[in-house]
């Protein structure tokens, strides 16, 4: 069973959210973990596969709302180059479209530097990528 990690009903409904997008994730088993907490700006929301031993073996992603933007504060492989950022990605994504965000943003460092912009972002600054979702998703 999946370890999910919530203090209000609201955080419980997000959890629920965040896992069904989580299970089309190959990677997904339910010994993982998911974390969300309600802020008054919007959601914190983490995952991880495991008890860390250290942070390279386990997968995880850590994103924040505030407001109408979703940040992408940090996505970990464990098992880099393939395919399995790209696919955790996409279920980021999907996240953020159940909680009605169309901006999503991050600041690369390492090889996010170069995966990022193959995920669709744009530099709006000199540190920060941002990519706007389609608003056509939102009228369906």
């Amino acid at each position: 069973m999946v370890s999910v990690y919530v203090r209000t009903g609201k955080e419980g409904e997000v959890a629920n959210s965040v896992i069904e997008r989580l299970r089309r994730f190959s990677q997904f088993d339910d010994s993982h973990s998911v974390l969300v907490h309600q802020n008054r700006d919007g959601f914190s929301i983490a995952y991880w596969t495991a008890e860390k031993r250290t942070i390279f073996e386990q997968t995880q992603f850590d994103i924040q709302t505030k407001g109408e933007i979703g940040y992408v504060l940090d996505i970990f492989i464990a098992q880099p180059r393939q395919g399995f950022g790209r696919e955790l990605y996409g279920c980021v994504e999907d996240i953020f479209r159940d909680l009605s965000i169309f901006k999503i943003r991050t600041t690369p460092s390492g090889q996010g530097i170069y995966f990022w912009p193959k995920m669709g972002f744009n530099p709006i600054n000199a540190v920060e990528l941002e990519k706007v979702l389609s608003y056509l998703y939102f009228l369906l």
